[in-house]
């Protein structure tokens, strides 16, 4: 095979490897159910070297694939809404575990989706991006946190099915200027790129800095509260 023709293989490669995490993220987050062309399968995985049967029509079955999955999600993300919901970690968690957390500056809580939960009335929730800031008297300076969304999440589609899904890739996002709430101080809303479309619904850990940069130290932290950013369907109205 010639240098051009192995470069276009490469190319063809890539877009099948792509093809598979797609399938399966639309089918688990949304639960599109659009198979992969059955033609793909004498093709994937491939080898570099390898050139696909053109007259399988795989490449015609592939891009007539993408094309139905961009006209569905066009049509579901017309009724995405968006929203910044505010957790107060000492409101999820025992008084006994959020003064035991003192010790490390670690905190673990959950959130859910229940009727008297922070996403009821909420169906495919992602998140979008997060900020975080501290509650008390008179604190002064900033504090590092960091910020790790469930290892082990959920969706529940419009359906009402609920999935649980693994997402052990989720990074651990660092804040470097967490602070009191100030009106006219806008708050670090990151992440909207490394955890974007994650699932909020699991265990969460939160990490707080030993001192702030005016000394303060995090035993004066009344609360720790989390701003999350998140897109979502209303769950009482199937749209689609």
């Amino acid at each position: 095979m010639d240098i051009v023709g192995k470069r276009i293989n490469r190319d063809l490669n890539e877009v099948f490897a792509r093809l598979k995490p797609i399938h399966n993220g639309l089918d688990t987050v949304f639960g599109f159910s659009n198979p992969l062309p059955t033609s793909l399968e004498s093709v994937f995985p491939n080898a570099v070297d390898e050139s696909p049967n053109a007259s399988s029509g795989v490449l015609d079955d592939c891009v007539e694939w993408v094309r139905n999955s961009i006209a569905w999600i066009v049509r579901f993300t017309a009724f995405d809404q968006s929203c910044v919901l505010t957790i107060s970690l000492k409101q999820h968690m025992t008084q006994e575990a959020w003064e035991r957390g003192f010790a490390t500056g670690q905190w673990y809580f959950n959130l859910n989706d229940g009727q008297a939960d922070d996403f009821w009335g909420m169906s495919c929730v992602r998140i979008n991006s997060v900020s975080a800031s501290v509650v008390g008297d008179e604190l002064a300076g900033f504090w590092k946190a960091s910020i790790r969304p469930p290892i082990s999440g959920a969706y529940k589609r419009l359906s009402g099915e609920k999935v649980v899904v693994e997402q052990p890739d989720v990074p651990t996002l660092f804040l470097g200027r967490v602070g009191s709430r100030k009106p006219l101080q806008y708050a670090d809303f990151t992440g909207r790129s490394s955890f974007k479309n994650f699932s909020p619904l699991g265990q969460w850990k939160v990490t707080l800095g030993a001192l702030s940069t005016q000394g303060e130290a995090r035993q004066k932290v009344r609360d720790l509260e989390l701003d999350i950013e998140v897109i979502y369907q209303d769950a009482i109205k199937d749209n689609i």
